[in-house]
C-alpha cells in the first residue's frame, strides 16, 4: 500500500497475503457452524491437511439441507479470522450424510477450528471454490464414486477399465471395487515424469483396502512395467497375512505385522526418501528399514493401484479399494496418523458445534 498526500510519500508497504486471501463476509450469509478439530493428538504442527466433514440432518440439530442451495453449492468454510480455505464435495446426500474434504491451514493440538457458513442471502455472492486446492500436498488422490477422477487434477487415467466405482460403499463415501481375476487395476501416468511429484526420492503412498481373496495380492506398484526385480516399488500382501514391500529390488518385510482381514477395510500407508523406507498399518508404524534402494520411476512407465503387472494382470487386488492417495514428500508419521483418525474416527476427530444464526444476531 501506498500513502500519500500533496504527492509526497508518506508510508509504504507490501500487501500481506492475509490481505488479498478471498474472505466471508458473515452479513451474507443466514447461518454458520463452528467445527473444532479436537481429535488431532500429534506432536507436530500439520499445514494444509485435509479434514474430512460430515453433515448430516441426523447428527447436528438445526441442520437441513433446504437451508443449502443445490448440490451445497453455497456452504464456503473459513479460518476464525473469516479467511476462506478449499473444500471438495465428495458426496452431498440430501436424504442422508455428506462428505466433504476441507484444507485446514494448520493443524495444532486439540483446539483449532474453522467455521462452516452456508444458506447465503444473495445467489450473485456464492464463492467459486477450486476444489483441486484442497489437494495441494499430494500428487494423486482418487476418491471413487460414480466416475474415477484424480481430485488433484495432475493424473491422466491410462487404465482404468476393470475398475467398479460404487457410490457410497467405501470407507468414506464412494469407492473403486475390482472383481475380477487378471484385472489390470487403477493404472495412471507417472507422476515423477509430470512434476507432480517434486522428487522420486521423497514419495508417500497410501490407501484404506477391503480384500474379499485370501491369495497373494499387489496392493501398489509405482512405476509399473514388468517385475518388482527391474527396480520398482511394489507392497504385497504375502497370503493374507502380512506386507513385502520392494524397492529397488530389496525386500521389506513387516515381520507378519498388520494383516488385512478379509471383508475389513484396512489403512495402508508407505514412506520413502531415498534411504529409508517405512510402512504403516491402520496408522501404527509396523516396519522401518534405513537400507532402501533407489527404484527407477523415471521411465515411461504407469504407476497403478491393485495390480502387479500390468501386461498380464498377475497377483490382482479383489476386493475394494478408497482413498488412494500419492503424498508429494516423505508424510511424518503424525500426518499418517492423522489421515487414519480423521476417517475411522471422525465423530471424535472433529467436532461439529451447535448452529449459529446469523440473521438473529444482526
Amino acid at each position: 500500500k501506498l500513502l500519500c498526500y500533496n504527492d509526497v510519500k508518506l508510508y509504504e508497504t507490501s500487501i500481506s497475503s492475509f490481505e488479498t486471501q478471498l474472505r466471508v463476509y458473515p452479513s451474507e450469509y443466514i447461518k454458520k457452524i463452528p467445527i473444532k478439530i479436537s481429535g488431532y493428538t500429534g506432536e507436530t504442527e500439520l499445514t494444509d491437511f485435509p479434514v474430512l466433514i460430515k453433515l448430516s440432518e441426523e447428527s447436528i440439530p438445526g441442520f437441513f439441507y433446504s437451508d443449502c442451495y443445490e448440490n451445497g453449492k453455497d456452504i464456503v468454510f473459513s479460518t476464525s479470522n473469516n479467511v476462506v480455505v478449499p473444500h471438495e464435495i465428495e458426496l452431498w446426500d440430501t436424504e442422508g450424510t455428506s462428505y466433504i474434504w476441507v484444507k485446514v491451514p494448520t493443524l495444532s493440538g486439540t483446539e483449532t477450528t474453522i467455521w462452516l457458513y452456508y444458506s447465503i442471502l444473495e445467489e450473485d455472492d456464492i464463492f467459486e471454490i477450486d476444489s483441486k486446492e484442497v489437494w495441494s500436498q499430494y500428487a494423486a488422490v482418487f476418491h471413487g464414486g460414480e466416475v474415477i477422477t484424480d481430485s488433484t487434477g495432475n493424473s491422466e487415467l491410462v487404465d482404468y477399465n476393470t475398475m467398479v466405482p460404487e457410490k457410497q460403499n467405501g470407507i468414506v463415501a464412494g469407492n473403486l471395487s475390482q472383481k475380477t481375476p487378471k484385472s489390470l487395476g487403477l493404472q495412471f501416468s507417472n507422476p515423477v515424469i509430470s512434476g507432480a511429484v517434486s522428487s522420486k526420492s521423497n514419495v508417500s503412498v497410501s490407501g484404506w483396502f477391503k480384500r474379499t481373496d485370501a491369495s497373494n495380492i499387489a496392493v501398489t506398484i509405482l512405476s509399473n512395467k514388468d517385475y518388482w526385480w527391474e527396480g520398482r516399488f511394489v507392497a504385497l500382501i504375502e497370503s493374507g497375512n502380512y506386507f513385502s514391500v520392494y524397492t529397488g529390488g530389496s525386500h521389506h518385510g513387516t515381520k507378519n505385522k498388520g494383516a488385512l482381514v478379509q471383508d475389513e477395510w484396512g489403512y495402508l500407508a508407505f514412506t520413502y526418501d531415498n534411504t529409508n523406507f517405512k510402512s504403516y498399518f491402520n496408522g501404527e508404524s509396523i516396519y522401518e528399514s534405513a537400507e532402501a534402494k533407489t527404484f527407477s520411476c523415471t521411465d515411461g512407465g504407469t504407476w497403478s493401484f491393485g495390480s502387479y503387472n500390468k501386461e498380464t494382470g498377475d497377483n490382482t487386488f479383489l476386493g475394494d479399494m478408497d482413498e488412494l492417495r500419492v503424498y508429494n514428500g516423505t508424510a511424518s508419521s503424525d500426518w499418517i496418523k492423522a489421515e487414519y483418525d480423521s476417517v475411522v474416527n471422525s465423530s471424535s476427530f472433529v467436532e461439529m458445534g451447535g448452529i449459529v444464526d446469523l440473521v438473529e444476531n444482526m
